[in-house]
């Protein structure tokens, strides 16, 4: 969402630039957190929903900022957002996939995992068919 909804963000390179666009990045978070709120849940609270997703959504953009800091630190190092980027990014990048082992990546680094696949995205559930009579016939 912040990515594609500030164009300044857009750009592969422009992962580096997250400071710049925080007070935009902190709406998205808000905006998050009021879709949150408004889910039906016999199991929530709303507003216990909407800080857990806002506390998420800030711990994840603290997370982009201290990578960034440090990727400074470093001197010249350059993030960009994924490893499908084109032009293909020189550096490390801020998304990788859950299948990439080759490197040791920090507490803040482990946050970005990303699936690359619908197929990674919900967890295999179990579907039970209930047959009833279809026009009379079974």
């Amino acid at each position: 969402m912040i990515r594609l909804g500030e164009p300044d963000l857009t750009p592969a390179e422009s992962v580096m630039q997250l400071a710049e666009h925080r007070a935009f990045a902190d709406t998205m978070a808000d905006a998050l957190a009021a879709r949150a709120a408004d889910q039906p849940s016999a199991i929530h609270d709303r507003d216990d929903e909407a800080a857990r997703v806002r506390d998420l959504c800030k711990n994840l953009l603290d997370a982009w900022t201290q990578i960034v800091d440090r990727a400074r630190k470093v001197g010249a190092a350059q993030r960009s957002y994924s490893p499908f980027d084109r032009p293909r990014p020189q550096g490390k990048t801020l998304l990788y996939t859950a299948l990439e082992t080759d490197e040791v990546r920090d507490s803040d680094e482990q946050k970005f995992s990303a699936p690359t696949s619908m197929r990674d995205v919900e967890a295999s559930v179990h579907l039970w068919v209930e047959r009833h009579q279809l026009g009379g016939r079974r």
